[in-house]
């Protein structure tokens, strides 16, 4: 018996089932052709940009059209984090790119800031915003109450060690002044100065460290009250620690 030809086979792509080419059989003299594996008769169905031809399973069954995502950029819905395909992790299901879009991730990136998925695109978390702001009113309080002062014309350390033998030393120096007895300390300043204070110049100094702090915390307290009643992205960026 003589070979009758050769037809067309239509392959795809064990791992994503994605139609990946064409090539020739030949038939054989009962008229049988020779399939070789992850391959099929049938003709792959034309895919327009942004689409491929892949078969339903592994056995072959049909082909299909389907959306591909592979050189989209996508992103986990949970954090805005960009989700890298064929990734499983504790965030997300492992998805290959190919059809829907699962409903874990999105094309929309995340913009910069406290926003959150609604269902359908990003929005603004206002309470996550204000939440934040808050915090920083804090550590921009606490980092005013710890950065150096000026007294009679030096700087001097106002860390909560400093400002605890300031005040130490202060005492010291009333309990002299007050027995009238001589006092004199010299005190280190921030820039390296040994500076020579009497017992009026140690209490000044104390009184200029305390001095700093109520009005610390009436700014922050003022800051504090803008933010519950800003209800929107512009109005609490608007709200900054006073120069």
């Amino acid at each position: 018996m003589e070979n009758r030809g050769a037809v067309a086979v239509h392959h795809f792509d064990p791992n994503t089932l994605v139609f990946t080419g064409i090539s020739a059989v030949s038939i054989g003299p009962a008229g049988d052709a020779q399939v070789p594996a992850f391959a099929m008769l049938d003709a792959a169905p034309e895919a327009p940009a942004g689409y491929v031809a892949r078969v339903t399973s592994i056995a072959g069954g049909t082909w299909e059209v389907v959306r591909d995502y592979r050189s989209t950029a996508i992103y986990r819905i949970a954090d805005g984090s960009l989700y890298e395909f064929g990734v499983s992790d504790a965030q997300s299901i492992s998805w290959n790119g190919l059809g829907e879009i699962p409903a874990v991730f999105t094309e929309q990136p995340k913009p910069a800031g406290f926003f959150v998925w609604d269902g359908s695109t990003w929005v603004f978390d206002l309470e996550a915003a204000r939440a934040a702001a808050l915090a920083d009113v804090d550590a921009k309080r606490d980092e005013v109450l710890a950065s150096p002062f000026v007294y009679d014309g030096n700087r001097f350390n106002a860390d909560a060690g400093s400002v605890a033998q300031i005040a130490s030393m202060a005492q010291l120096a009333t309990v002299a002044k007050l027995a009238e007895q001589p006092y004199t300390a010299i005190w280190t300043s921030a820039d390296g100065v040994d500076v020579t204070l009497d017992a009026d110049g140690m209490v000044g100094l104390a009184m200029a460290a305390a001095a700093r702090q109520p009005v610390a915390y009436q700014i922050a307290t003022q800051l504090k009250n803008q933010i519950a009643s800003a209800d929107n992205e512009a109005a609490l960026a608007a709200i900054v620690w006073p120069q």
